[in-house]
């Protein structure tokens, strides 16, 4: 994660609004997630920690399938997302 605050201030002088993000491995399969700290981050080691902060934080994080259909070796495996 980016983390530099004095990038995020400079940005919002320019009228920029930049939202903290990372991608994250979880369960063989990358993942997008928008507006979360690095602590959040953190504790993500699989998609039931993901189902968790997303209960916490509502609809103020996003998630995107970073690579859905990507064939070699980091799509979301269906099998691990039901669990």
């Amino acid at each position: 994660m980016f983390e530099r605050k004095e990038v995020f201030a400079d940005a919002a002088a320019m009228g920029i609004l930049l939202i903290p993000a990372a991608e994250v491995r979880l369960c063989g399969g990358d993942v997008i997630v928008l507006n979360v700290s690095p602590e959040e981050v953190a504790g993500l080691k699989d998609f039931n920690d993901l189902r968790k902060l997303r209960a916490q934080r509502g609809n103020s994080i996003f998630t995107i399938a970073a690579h859905p259909f990507y064939v070699f070796g980091a799509q979301l495996d269906h099998d691990c997302l039901q669990k």
